[in-house]
């Protein structure tokens, strides 16, 4: 049953996980044409989909044993977090936030694929 939760948790995160890195990516091309509306609709549906991989995450930690207190994780984080910020200036800081912890589980998930914690 272990291998079978897993692989659930995996293809979870993998799901939302797209849908939140669609919403980034839409959000900086709305913002290089200076359409508003759509930075504006983009950073909701971000905001959004960090929902969902807020609710998966807790799980795909488990499942693989993933060691949170890491610099790679202080880094993507830093990175996401940086990147948003300097993206969206007025922005609220919740949104730099949620974009520092999208590229930090990004991150983990990656090298948790890699570099297998939990055996």
């Amino acid at each position: 049953m272990g291998e079978l939760s897993k692989r659930i948790a995996c293809d979870a995160y993998e799901e939302v996980d797209k849908v939140a890195k669609d919403a980034w990516e839409r959000l900086k091309k709305a913002h290089k044409k200076k359409d508003n509306f759509a930075v504006e609709e983009a950073i909701k549906d971000f905001s959004e989909s960090m929902e969902l991989v807020y609710e998966v995450w807790p799980s795909i930690v488990e499942e693989l044993g993933i060691d949170m207190d890491t610099s790679a994780t202080k880094t993507g984080y830093l990175a996401g977090y940086y990147e948003a910020k300097r993206l969206l200036p007025d922005a609220d800081r919740k949104f730099w936030i949620s974009r520092g912890d999208h590229v930090a589980t990004r991150t983990m998930y990656k090298v948790s694929r890699i570099f297998p914690w939990k055996r």
